[in-house]
């Protein structure tokens, strides 16, 4: 996609399944599948999408609010 203008036009065509698996292919790829918090170049595997703002404090999901993270950055983060 050349904008996410052009992102949003193709996600309205697209069952509701496919829409949110290209949304979240087009996070990791304008973070060019490195973590936001190591720089670490990460796989599908060792790859996820956070919020910034967490949702249960008011965050939304949207481009501007996520970034790529690596799973095992994810996990020591988590309380407990």
């Amino acid at each position: 996609f050349h904008c996410e203008q052009d992102l949003l036009v193709n996600l309205i065509v697209l069952t509701p399944k496919l829409a949110r698996r290209k949304f979240r292919h087009y996070i990791f790829a304008s973070w060019d599948w490195a973590c936001a918090y190591c720089g670490k170049h990460l796989t599908q595997d060792t790859a996820t999408i956070d919020h910034i703002l967490p949702k249960h404090k008011g965050g939304h999901n949207i481009r501007s609010n996520m970034v790529v993270a690596a799973r095992r950055v994810i996990d020591q983060k988590a309380p407990g």
